[in-house]
């Protein structure tokens, strides 16, 4: 069997930073060598993990370090099998958290509690370094674990991480003596006594999309309860949500239709405000960002004609009726934050600027910033 090309190719990141896989493990080691297949050998392009970190109970602590990271155990046997020194020092640094419970299993939910808590602790730690990545793989261990762990990502989870699942397709499914796939024959005994060869095995990797809440997640909290209850109070202050690359706004959960342009220009104000800015100057803010909200509504081709037809610095008087038409049309479907207008003037009007009348909390941006 020829290898796949990520295997003997270059590494799709092309850079240094961390990539840090994290699996959720059960009494089914597999699902790592089952990942780190997935990952870095059979993937278009790979993505090879620098950092391999499982969390686990202290039931399944001793067949993980035996079935997995002895020395000669699975991760070598991949490492081997193709040709792939990266998986043998995934070995060598793996860090193993357990988590201790009364049972040693999680049988109830004190013991899931317990799990959830060094799960948000674990994944908030792990997404500090700006620069690197994380790759969380829910297939191990049991359900409601995985449902924390997920939950975890979604609350510290940034743009650069990734959640996803291991399928692995019978007769292959929780063999005890199945690892990964391999290059070449490798027969094993099925548990219904006919033969099978590992090299046939089709591991799928599902990723899996989840919401990132990072902005409304305290930075410290004392267990996952806590975590959560602070993001829900956060998220249950945001008024206006603003989702520039699907076109939607909406006021108090009502959508606030909006035209191009003007939805384009409450982008503007609305990344002002979540970036700490000062407000939109009348006289001499730059077209970029406008332009920038409008490529990503409308696409090249129209940000290319309109920005033939507005100049830059936009002109004080487009920014004041931009500013005035935005106002009008919040206050028709009553967007009235406190019992004001939605875009508030500060100074005199020769030197005005211009900013949203609420909170950077009440405003949920959804994707990327916009780009000056």
């Amino acid at each position: 069997m020829t290898a796949p090309a990520a295997c003997v190719g270059a590494d799709d990141a092309g850079d240094a930073r961390a990539r840090i896989l994290l699996c959720s493990v059960g009494l089914s080691p597999q699902i790592v060598t089952e990942a780190v297949y997935a990952l870095g050998v059979q993937a278009q392009p790979a993505w090879r993990p620098t950092r391999l970190c499982l969390l686990t109970t202290s039931a399944a602590a001793p067949g993980l370090e035996l079935a997995v990271l002895a020395t000669g155990a699975a991760l070598d046997r991949l490492a081997l099998a193709w040709r792939a020194p990266w998986a043998a020092k995934l070995r060598e640094t793996a860090v193993v958290h357990t988590v201790a419970t009364p049972s040693g299993d999680l049988s109830d939910g004190v013991e899931l509690a317990t799990f959830a808590d060094a799960s948000v602790a674990l994944v908030r730690e792990l997404t500090v370094e700006p620069s690197a990545a994380l790759h969380v793989c829910l297939a191990g261990g049991r359900k409601s674990a995985a449902a924390a762990m997920a939950l975890a990502v979604a609350l510290y989870g940034r743009k650069q991480d990734r959640l996803s699942h291991i399928v692995v397709d019978d007769p292959y499914a929780a063999h005890p003596l199945f690892f990964f796939p391999t290059p070449d024959a490798s027969p094993l005994l099925g548990r219904d006594g006919r033969m099978i060869d590992a090299r046939s095995a089709v591991v799928r990797l599902i990723d899996l999309p989840f919401p990132r809440l990072r902005a409304f997640a305290p930075t410290a909290a004392r267990d996952y309860a806590e975590a959560i209850a602070a993001a829900q109070a956060s998220l249950d202050r945001v008024t206006l949500t603003i989702g520039i690359d699907s076109g939607q706004v909406r006021w108090d959960g009502r959508p606030l239709p909006l035209p191009p342009a003007l939805m384009s220009w409450l982008a503007v104000l609305a990344d002002d405000l979540v970036g700490g800015g000062v407000g939109v100057a009348r006289v001499g803010a730059s077209a970029l960002c406008f332009l920038s909200a409008y490529r990503r509504l409308r696409g090249d081709g129209a940000a290319l004609r309109l920005s033939g037809r507005i100049a830059d610095p936009l002109d004080a008087e487009w920014v004041e009726e931009k500013c005035s038409r935005l106002v009008a049309a919040a206050n028709r479907i009553g967007a009235r934050p406190r019992g004001g207008a939605l875009v508030a003037r500060t100074g005199r009007r020769a030197n005005a600027r211009y900013r949203l009348a609420l909170d950077p909390a009440e405003v949920l941006w959804i994707g990327e910033r916009l780009a000056a």
